[in-house]
């Protein structure tokens, strides 16, 4: 309400004055070792926050403890300090399993709007996929993130502008009873589509087992593009974390709509002719390309 905002900016006022951070006098150093990792200094008047960004690999093996200088004067500061995982190559061999279970797979998009075949290592201009993503968790955590950067070469269709939700969906394991009953909820219920990526949040607790979200795409670019891993993260624990396996989609041929139009693809089904079809392009198959377990026609 305007009063509790009105009396908890006059109580944030107040301790200002009291710590003496209307008129501070301090610098402060942060350092790991010999690498400085932050500096703030605010004379006479209440500086900007100050924020800086330290790569791992500047650091000694292994990392020493954060250490705090200030000089002698008044006022107070207030530090924050977070760690973003970034594998140093792309995961194409396999999963990274760093607490959570993430699998990604692209599969066809039939008439009806449900994902059908294999996975998808390449796909026709024009056409619709199903981008499906599982997050395993063997316990209880709180709440989760998830997010996909979207291969160069699809586009995710946002139901909430284009009014039509078909590939879209999110595992609740009510099973066939109905939803948004209190003991049924979506496990991912909140969702975001950009241009480069789908993300999702999950209720404040993930329960342990197995949670489906899927969004549509459509190949817009003709090339050959990665298919950039999904992360999923606890938001209060970032170092719990899973990357699905990366890899490779090709996105070939013409209209798919125009008269006497060929197959741009090979049929996913004939895994000699994908293979063939992959090495035309320069591109090696994945190793693995199986459905993710519960995936619905997997």
């Amino acid at each position: 309400s305007p009063k509790a905002a009105a009396l908890a900016g006059a109580a944030l006022a107040a301790y200002d004055l009291a710590c003496g951070m209307t008129t501070p006098d301090l610098f402060m150093n942060a350092t790991s070792g010999e690498t400085t990792l932050l500096k703030y200094v605010a004379f006479g008047a209440p500086a900007p926050a100050a924020s800086s960004t330290t790569p791992w690999e500047s650091l000694s093996r292994p990392p020493n403890p954060i250490t705090f200088s200030v000089s002698p004067g008044h006022g107070q500061v207030s530090v924050v300090a977070a760690l973003t995982f970034v594998p140093p190559s792309s995961p194409t061999m396999g999963a990274v399993y760093r607490g959570l279970f993430v699998e990604k797979v692209v599969r066809k998009m039939d008439a009806s709007g449900r994902a059908v075949g294999p996975p998808l290592e390449a796909v026709g201009l024009g056409e619709s996929v199903i981008v499906t993503i599982q997050v395993t968790t063997p316990d209880d955590v709180d709440r989760v993130t998830l997010e996909d950067f979207v291969a160069g070469g699809l586009e995710p269709v946002d139901a909430s502008v284009a009014g039509d939700d078909t590939g879209s969906s999110a595992s609740s394991g009510c099973g066939g009873r109905q939803l948004f009953f209190w003991w049924c909820m979506p496990s991912f219920l909140q969702s975001a589509v950009r241009p480069d990526r789908v993300s999702w949040s999950s209720q404040s607790v993930l329960h342990a087992g197995t949670h489906t979200v899927s969004y549509q795409a459509v190949a817009a670019t003709r090339g050959v593009f990665v298919v950039p891993p999904a992360r999923a993260s606890v938001n209060d624990q970032p170092e719990v974390l899973g990357l699905s396996q990366a890899g490779v989609i090709v996105v070939a041929g013409g209209n798919p709509n125009a008269p006497g139009a060929v197959p741009a693809v090979p049929d996913p089904a004939d895994r000699a002719a994908v293979v063939a079809f992959l090495a035309q392009h320069g591109v090696e198959s994945a190793r693995s390309s199986s459905a993710p377990k519960a995936c619905p026609g997997g």
